[in-house]
C-alpha cells in the first residue's frame, strides 16, 4: 500500500509540477505526504559537520528554504490535504538516498528533464542519480511550462507495462496494480519482439542483411501467449487489461510509440536490478523510455538475487 508518499523539490515552479500527481495518489490512497528540499552546506566537508547547518551556511538562504518548504505546506493544506516538510542536508541525489533509507517511503514522485531549455533542469541528472540507487517505486514527471492546480486530479484511466518475459521485469507488476486500482486504471501489457537479422548472399555473391519472417511470428505467437497468461492472472481481480505484441528492432521505439498521451496515461517500467542480468530488456531501454516518454514514468528497480 502507498501509505507515505515522498516528494523531492528544488524550489523551482518546474519540480512543483510534481505535485497534483502525488496529491492526487494521496487522496486516493490516504497517504501522508512528506516534501523535501535539499540542502548543501557552503561547506560541506567542514570540520564541524555536526553544527547546525544554520552555523555552516548563510543563515537567510536556509531560512528562504525553509519557509519554501512552508509555502508548499500551505498549498497542500488548501488542496485539503495534510503535509510535513523537512529540509535534507547534502549534496541532493545523496540526501535523498539517505532520507529514503531513514523514512522508507512507499512511493517518490518527482519531476525529470524537461524539453528544450528545460533539458538541463537539476531533476533530471538527480532522477538519473536516484532511478539507479533506490528500490522504491518512483513516478518521474515531465514539467512543462504552465502554471500547477494543486486541486485538480490528475486522471490515470490507462496504464502501459512493458514486460520482457523475466521474472525480474514482472516486478513493476506489483506498484503498477496497486496504483492501478487507486485510480481506477486499465491496462495495457505490451512486448515488444526484436526481429533477428539473417545474413544471406544475392545472386552475385554479396552479403545481404533480412528477416527470418517464419521466426518472427514464432517470437510473436510465444509473446501473445506469455502476455495473455498474465493479463488472465490480471483480469481474475476484475480488472481491464489488454495485450499487445509490437514488432521493432529498438524496444525503447515501441515503447514509446504507445505512450503516447491518447493512448496512455502512465507508462510503467521495470529496470535493472542490483546484479541483474544485462540482458533484461528494461534496463537501458528505461533510460531511453524516461528520456523521451511525455507521459509520467513509473519505475521500480528491484534487485534480483
Amino acid at each position: 500500500m502507498f501509505r507515505t508518499i515522498l516528494i523531492p523539490l528544488d524550489g523551482s515552479p518546474f519540480g512543483e509540477q510534481a505535485l497534483p500527481m502525488a496529491l492526487t495518489i494521496a487522496r486516493r490512497a490516504g497517504a501522508a505526504l512528506e516534501v523535501i528540499h535539499a540542502h548543501v552546506p557552503d561547506d560541506p566537508k567542514h570540520p564541524d559537520w555536526y553544527m547546525p547547518i544554520e552555523q555552516r551556511s548563510d543563515p537567510n538562504a536556509v531560512k528562504a528554504q525553509r519557509d519554501y518548504l512552508e509555502g508548499i505546506v500551505n498549498k497542500v493544506k488548501a488542496a485539503d490535504l495534510s503535509a510535513t516538510a523537512r529540509l535534507i542536508v547534502g549534496p541532493t541525489a545523496e540526501a535523498i538516498s539517505e532520507h529514503v533509507a531513514a523514512v522508507k517511503p512507499d512511493l517518490m514522485v518527482m519531476t525529470t528533464h524537461g524539453r528544450g531549455p528545460l533539458s538541463r533542469f537539476w531533476l533530471g541528472s538527480v532522477a538519473d542519480a536516484l532511478v539507479r540507487r533506490l528500490t522504491i517505486p518512483m513516478i518521474l514527471v515531465r514539467p512543462k511550462a504552465e502554471p500547477i492546480d494543486t486541486t485538480v486530479e490528475v486522471p490515470l484511466r490507462h496504464i502501459l507495462i512493458p514486460l520482457d518475459g523475466s521474472k525480474h521485469g514482472e516486478a513493476i507488476l506489483g506498484p503498477a496494480l496497486e496504483l492501478g486500482q487507486l485510480m481506477g486504471s486499465g491496462y495495457t501489457l505490451l512486448r515488444v519482439v526484436e526481429p533477428i537479422p539473417v545474413l544471406g548472399y544475392d545472386v552475385f555473391g554479396y552479403a545481404t542483411a533480412g528477416t527470418d519472417v517464419a521466426l518472427v511470428d514464432r517470437m510473436r505467437e510465444e509473446a501473445y501467449t506469455y502476455l495473455d497468461k498474465m493479463a488472465n492472472q490480471i483480469r481474475e481481480s476484475g480488472r481491464h487489461v489488454r495485450t499487445l505484441v509490437q514488432v521493432n528492432p529498438s524496444a525503447a521505439s515501441a515503447i514509446l510509440n504507445e505512450a503516447e498521451p491518447v493512448l496512455n496515461d502512465l507508462v510503467a517500467l521495470e529496470t535493472h536490478g542490483r546484479g541483474g542480468p544485462s540482458r533484461v530488456l528494461l534496463g537501458s531501454v528505461a533510460d531511453k523510455v524516461i528520456r523521451a516518454a511525455v507521459t509520467p514514468v513509473l519505475v521500480h528497480r528491484s534487485v534480483e538475487r
